[in-house]
């Protein structure tokens, strides 16, 4: 099961990039030739510009589909990103995150898969993060997920960049001509 979230944050600098690049990552997952995955929400996995309380929500339906249908959840987010370097979070900014970043206006896509890990057990889960700082998300997922018991759990965690700021989508872009050239 799919679900690609392509946000600006309208605190931020825009990126000219979106919705493009998120539109077209979802139609390479889908196509049946490429990545054949299914969307995890109805009728369509791709959600544009949502709010954060949109985002954890649409996260969650997608866990549970993905729970119900005995799938991996591939979850991939192009947008804004932030790390807080005192305690080491990483955060997602859908279109109304604040800034500087905390729980309930900004997300916590580590602390959010914990959580709904204790509710949807899925076959498995592929994280593709492509903004900025996306690598400090890998090293609190690799430190929090691992921990859970709850069964087996695969993940993959791919960032676009360390603990540094990304440019222009190019993580995506990368991931889209590789489907594309098959």
């Amino acid at each position: 099961n799919l679900l690609v979230i392509g946000s600006q944050c309208r605190i931020l600098p825009e990126l000219s990039f979106l919705p493009d690049v998120a539109t077209k990552l979802y139609e390479a997952m889908i196509d049946p030739e490429r990545g054949a995955c299914q969307p995890a929400l109805d009728p369509s996995g791709l959600l544009i510009d949502p709010t954060v309380d949109e985002a954890k929500r649409a996260i969650e339906a997608a866990f549970e589909r993905a729970t119900g249908n005995e799938a991996t959840l591939l979850l991939a987010f192009i947008g804004h990103g932030e790390q807080v370097t005192e305690d080491g979070d990483f955060y997602l900014l859908p279109t109304d995150a604040k800034f500087p970043p905390r729980d309930g206006t900004a997300l916590n896509l580590v602390n959010e898969v914990k959580g709904l890990r204790r509710e949807y057990e899925t076959d498995g889960l592929v994280v593709l993060v492509d903004t900025c700082y996306s690598g400090t998300g890998v090293v609190a997922a690799g430190k929090a997920w691992p921990s859970m018991s709850l069964g087996e759990f695969r993940f993959e965690f791919q960032a676009a960049t360390a603990d540094r700021p990304a440019f222009g989508g190019c993580f995506t872009k990368s991931l889209i001509r590789w489907l594309q050239m098959g």
